[in-house]
């Protein structure tokens, strides 16, 4: 949990879109086919019934397909620890897949404490299968870290799935090659990736080719075949396409002016970039206040730091309680993490109340509770904290009009009570 590793690693996964389940998957088709066909005809009771019995009696398929159901809330209620649980029953039985998923929600701290050591290993001994997909996800957590040890090692991954033509490999190598990240820049081999994928269907490289004859980078510049390529890969859906089109149509590069097109392939791009909840939370991570110098978690608590917690200081309360809830410098107890962190929101610490309500909104070491997650961020949100209305709303899609209408009165009680 320290900054150095914790916070640059959610944000780089965020932004490469990292760790997308690629449906790769070594569970028995025989079992997966009919969990699939009974989620299609409605029947996610039935879905549960197939693989509960079979995942309790320590089948590895029936875990890992479980544990796919908990973490999408499909047959029962959604449970990110229930499904990390599964994954890591399976995994230990060596199943790649398991191993795979286990590895990404130690990367993103889903369902408990974010663990980037233990996550990349998982997600290697997965790649070592040989599965184009996972040694694709290895590669992206290796390269999320960008020292040049580990660049080096996601070169080499993305080569070992490119070589299998796994497009997204294909394309993310030919990205290291136009920035020269990890390898000499060479934009000629990049651009040669980026055709081999373009050619066969990928929409990122597509653009990113666009964004070279745009830009004039390795090539002489063509506004007229960025646009071409730009079309290629908005008529596959790719926001980042219809966004760079859109310059385009409206200051006539390589394309006759045409404003109502523009703005017409804006509001599809910002409508396509609209992402689930679950996908807000995973980007958001675990996030520590920026505003705050973090201890050595790797340190033991000091008794300054814990008889200033005792006291009743907010951050005290607050930094002691990420150490209870991850065992950093202390011994682990995360409900007297909980606890310190909701002294802490109560005490008007809004990061405190941020990370609360994250805690609720995962089911992460507290119940999961949408309803006292929706509190929590809202509480955040009015202490200032960036970030905390935009996830309040977004839960609030997610929320039934009556449980909704319950938080929302809960927030004006907890308002009226603080007096503020």
């Amino acid at each position: 949990m320290t900054s150095s590793v914790w916070r640059p690693l959610a944000a780089a996964l965020a932004a490469t879109a990292c760790l997308t389940l690629t449906g790769a998957s070594l569970a028995q088709p025989e079992l997966q086919d009919q969990v699939s066909l009974a989620i299609e005809r409605g029947d996610a009771a039935s879905a549960i019934a197939m693989v509960q019995p079979r995942a309790a009696a320590g089948e590895a398929e029936a875990q890992l397909i479980y544990g796919r159901l908990l973490l999408n809330g499909v047959g029962a209620p959604q449970d990110d620890a229930g499904a990390m649980d599964q994954f890591l029953a399976a995994a230990e039985q060596g199943l790649p897949a398991a191993m795979n998923e286990y590895g990404r929600g130690l990367m993103i701290g889903r369902g408990r404490p974010a663990n980037p050591d233990a996550g990349l290993d998982w997600l290697g001994r997965a790649a070592a299968s040989g599965t184009a997909s996972m040694a694709h996800d290895y590669a992206v957590a290796l390269e999320s870290f960008a020292g040049a040890e580990q660049l080096a090692e996601a070169l080499d991954w993305y080569r070992r799935a490119a070589e299998q033509d796994f497009l997204p490999s294909v394309t993310s190598l030919g990205v290291l090659y136009l920035d020269g990240r990890g390898v000499e820049a060479d934009p000629a081999r990049a651009l040669n990736l980026f055709r081999r994928a373009a050619e066969a269907g990928d929409g990122r490289a597509q653009n990113n080719i666009g964004l070279m004859y745009s830009r004039g980078t390795g090539v002489e510049r063509d506004y007229e075949a960025a646009a071409l390529w730009f079309e290629r890969a908005a008529e596959q859906g790719l926001p980042q396409a219809m966004r760079n089109l859109s310059v385009l149509y409206e200051n006539g590069f390589g394309v006759e002016v045409d404003e109502a097109f523009s703005i017409e392939l804006l509001r599809q791009a910002r409508a396509l970039e609209g992402e689930s909840f679950r996908d807000l939370l995973d980007r958001t991570g675990f996030p520590v206040d920026a505003r705050l110098v973090e201890p050595d978690w790797s340190q033991p608590a000091t008794p300054a730091e814990l008889q200033a917690a005792q006291a009743g200081d907010v951050v005290a309360l607050y930094l002691t309680g990420l150490r209870y809830l991850g065992g950093y410098g202390v011994r682990r107890d995360p409900q007297e993490g909980a606890r310190r962190l909701e002294l802490a929101a109560r005490g008007g610490l809004g990061s405190a109340a941020l990370n609360l309500g994250l805690l609720y909104a995962r089911g992460q070491f507290v119940p999961q509770n949408y309803r006292t997650s929706y509190l929590w961020l809202s509480r955040a949100a009015q202490l200032g904290v960036v970030g905390a209305s935009g996830l309040r709303d977004a839960l609030a899609l997610e929320m039934s009009q009556e449980s909704l209408a319950q938080a929302q009165l809960d927030v004006q009680n907890f308002v009226q009570q603080q007096g503020n």
